[in-house]
């Protein structure tokens, strides 16, 4: 991280969130990336409750039980990314009254340490290049992205 970020203006104040995290030892990669994940959200200003699928009985496989999921927690809307357009079936949605959408990650430009620009890094890269609020706000430029953040 200090090596790829260490000169970012934000790095400072994010960096003991992240490395905490990365330190512990975690007995699955999910746990790790769970913890990771909601951790992020947080300091962005992300309130929604987070949830693990292994709480809930699902039935099916692949689509029915992603939907079995969405319904658990009452969504009726999916936001996916776009490499699922192979194998997730819109019909199933459509059946279950789930609205599909699928992300695009041309989010808009900011400075990143290591040109030339690219979209699709993960959130860290935004979060120790414009802090929290530019980051969020950088997310809600892009079309549709206010659903991302709730």
């Amino acid at each position: 991280l200090r090596h790829a970020y260490g000169r970012q203006p934000f790095y400072a104040q994010y960096a003991p969130v992240v490395a905490d995290i990365l330190e512990r030892r975690h007995e699955r990669l999910a746990d790790l990336t769970i913890e990771l994940t909601v951790a992020l959200a947080r300091e962005l200003g992300c309130t929604t409750e987070f949830v693990r699928s292994s709480e809930f009985a699902l039935n099916g496989r692949k689509n029915d039980r992603l939907i079995d999921v969405l319904e658990h927690v009452g969504a009726d809307h999916y936001i996916s990314g776009p490499s699922a357009r192979a194998y997730i079936a819109p019909e199933r949605f459509d059946e279950a009254g789930i609205a599909l959408e699928y992300a695009a990650y041309d989010y808009p430009w900011y400075a990143q340490p290591h040109p030339p620009y690219e979209a699709a890094v993960s959130i860290v890269d935004a979060l120790f290049a414009l802090g929290g609020p530019a980051t969020i706000d950088n997310i809600r430029a892009h079309r549709g992205a206010e659903a991302l953040i709730a």
